[in-house]
C-alpha cells in the first residue's frame, strides 16, 4: 500500500464528502477510492469511514486521524514545493573554478552580479590555474580555456570564444616600426609566453598555410599578468588574450600588430560532472557568463579574418 496515496486519498472524501466526489476531483473511479480507504483501514486496524449507500463520513477515529494527518501532508506539500522551485529559482551554494587571470577578469564581475541578482545563492570560487577535478571534488562548475573539449568524461558546453592578439606600446613601435609581415618579427623583440613544455614558437596563417617562426625573444614568461606589464613597458610585443589588452587597446596603451594573420582562437567551455538534476543556480549562472562574453576586442576596422591559425600555445 503507498500510505501517502491512500492518506491523501482520505482527506480528500474528508473534504468532497463521498467516495464519488472524491473519485471525481483526484480523476479516478469510487472503486478506487473504496479500495485505498480499506487498504489504510486494514493497515490502522480501525474503520475510518462510515458507510452507507448514500453518504460516506469520517468516524471519530478518523477525524482525529484526519486532523493529525493534514499539517504532515501540508508540510510534506510544502517541501516538494521547495524542491520544485529549485529547478527554476536559484539558490544554495554555487561553487565554481576558472583559470586565475580569465577569473578575476571575466568570471568575478557576473559572480557579482549573480549574488546582487540572487540573494538566496552563495558562491565558492576558486582561481587556479591547476586543473581541478571536479569528479573528486564538491565543484559545480569548471570554467575551461582549450581548442577542443578538454576532459570527455565531464559535460562540456562551449560558452564563448577568446581572441589571441600580438599587441606592443605605440613607443615600441614608433622606435622600431610596425610589422607587415610575420617574418618582419625576426627584427622585433617579442614577449614569449612559455608553456610548460617549453614551446616558444607563434604560427600564422599565410594564404591558408600555417607559417611557424620561433621569433627572438627578450623575454618570456608562464605568466600572462607579466608579459603584459612587460608590453606597456614597451619591452616588446607580446601574444596575448583579448581580455587582458582590451582596455589598453582602448585607451591607446597598446596597439595590436598583423591582425589578419594571427587570429588565434580558444574555446571557453564550462564543464560539469553530469548532465542529470543540474541545479537552477549552475544553469543560470552559466546563461548569464555566456551573455557576458562577446569578443572583448573585434577585428581591425578594414581587415578581413583569414581562416582560423593554429596557434601553439595555451595560456
Amino acid at each position: 500500500m503507498d500510505r501517502l496515496m491512500a492518506i491523501s486519498t482520505l482527506l480528500r472524501v474528508a473534504s468532497a464528502g463521498s467516495f464519488s466526489a472524491a473519485a471525481r476531483a483526484l480523476q479516478v473511479t469510487p472503486a478506487a477510492v473504496s479500495k485505498q480507504i480499506a487498504r489504510l483501514e486494514e493497515h490502522l486496524g480501525i474503520r475510518l469511514v462510515h458507510r452507507t449507500t448514500r453518504s460516506q463520513t469520517l468516524t471519530e477515529a478518523g477525524a482525529r486521524y484526519v486532523e493529525q494527518c493534514r499539517p504532515l501532508l501540508a508540510e510534506l506539500e510544502t517541501a516538494e514545493q521547495a524542491l520544485r522551485g529549485e529547478d527554476e529559482t536559484p539558490r544554495g551554494t554555487l561553487r565554481v573554478t576558472a583559470p586565475a587571470v580569465f577569473g578575476r577578469l571575466r568570471v568575478m564581475p557576473q559572480v557579482l552580479a549573480f549574488l546582487d541578482a540572487w540573494p538566496d545563492v552563495r558562491v565558492e570560487a576558486l582561481f587556479t590555474d591547476a586543473r581541478v577535478d571536479l569528479a573528486g571534488t564538491s565543484m559545480d562548475l569548471a570554467i575551461r580555456l582549450a581548442g577542443e573539449l578538454p576532459d570527455s568524461t565531464m559535460v562540456g558546453r562551449r560558452i564563448g570564444t577568446i581572441r589571441r592578439l600580438l599587441v606592443a606600446s605605440r613607443s615600441y613601435l614608433a622606435s622600431r616600426g610596425v610589422p607587415q609581415q610575420p617574418d618582419d618579427l625576426m627584427a622585433h623583440d617579442c614577449l614569449l609566453f612559455r608553456r610548460h613544455d617549453g614551446h616558444v614558437s607563434w604560427t600564422f596563417d599565410m594564404d591558408g598555410r600555417a607559417h611557424t617562426l620561433r621569433p627572438p625573444h627578450r623575454m618570456s614568461s608562464n605568466d600572462t599578468e607579466t608579459l603584459l606589464g612587460a608590453a606597456l613597458a614597451g619591452m616588446g610585443i607580446a601574444d596575448l588574450p583579448d581580455y587582458m589588452v582590451a582596455e589598453a587597446v582602448a585607451a591607446g596603451a597598446l596597439q595590436p600588430v598583423l591582425d589578419a594573420e594571427f587570429h588565434h582562437q580558444q574555446s571557453i567551455w564550462a564543464l560539469q560532472p553530469s548532465r542529470a538534476l543540474v541545479p537552477a543556480r549552475v544553469t543560470r549562472f552559466v546563461e548569464l557568463l555566456e551573455r557576458s562574453l562577446a569578443p572583448a576586442i573585434s577585428a581591425r576596422p578594414g581587415t578581413k579574418p583569414r581562416r582560423r591559425s593554429h596557434a601553439s600555445r595555451r595560456k
